[in-house]
């Protein structure tokens, strides 16, 4: 990715996108988001809190956040916007690291029980993605996870988040991503949905109608539209889970 356009954008990443960022560095967001993690990434994770587990591309360091909240002492993170791996010291966070992955995942073989990215891959080519799959994969343990978030083009916002960053290069289906990790050799392989954490009463009404509203709706819409049965993942984004053999 070296001298490409994105590394460019990377360089100022925060500064380029200032408003978005001075939201996401407030106190109250990283708790926010620990809750939203916990709810859907927690049961993903290794039992044992002294795993080794690296988040690649960890921006301003919520995930991170999250992991050395809940006690994973062994958890590091790379990102390769030195504006982000500042905001990520600023918060107190550990073991952070300015790197790109390419670089960095080749010299870790069978180092980590888990490897997350979050709203990452959008940002590869295709041909980046297969690479940075099959490092990912040398790069776990025996039985180890790759948690990766990313956005669901199957939504009716698909296209919104298809090309809310410039740097974005395509979007998945529960269908293509479950391809692509299956080709470089995860098994098995889970497509999630991604649900907020229910807080209150509003969080409990919303899911509420997201149930019993919208979902029967999106159903519909999927089977008039292409006569099969749909998938189950409709939310903005979605998590797929691949775990190395072993």
């Amino acid at each position: 990715m070296n001298n490409d356009y994105r590394q460019r954008i990377y360089q100022s990443y925060m500064h380029s996108s200032a408003h978005y960022y001075q939201i996401m560095r407030e106190p109250a967001v990283y708790e926010n988001l620990r809750l939203f993690y916990r709810k859907n990434y927690l049961s993903w994770l290794p039992i044992d809190h002294h795993a080794s587990i690296l988040d690649v591309g960890c921006g301003a360091g919520h995930c991170l956040y999250f992991l050395q909240r809940e006690g994973f002492d062994q958890s590091e993170g790379i990102d390769a916007s030195p504006e982000m791996v500042n905001q990520c010291k600023i918060q107190g966070l550990a073991n952070i690291k300015l790197a790109d992955w390419a670089d960095f995942l080749p010299s870790r073989p069978e180092t980590y029980n888990a490897i997350i990215a979050n709203d990452f891959l959008e940002h590869l080519t295709k041909e980046e993605i297969l690479r940075f799959l099959d490092l990912c994969l040398i790069a776990l343990q025996n039985r180890g996870r790759l948690i990766l978030k990313l956005p669901n083009a199957y939504t009716f916002f698909g296209s919104r988040d298809a090309y809310i960053d410039f740097t974005h290069q395509l979007s998945f289906t529960p269908q293509s991503i479950l391809q692509v990790l299956a080709t470089v050799g995860f098994d098995p392989v889970r497509i999630l949905p991604v649900h907020p954490p229910i807080r209150g009463i509003k969080g409990t009404l919303r899911r509420i109608v997201w149930e019993t509203m919208f979902m029967p709706v999106l159903r519909a819409w999927s089977y008039m539209s292409d006569g099969e049965r749909p998938p189950a993942i409709y939310t903005v984004n979605q998590l797929a889970i691949g775990e190395k053999p072993g």
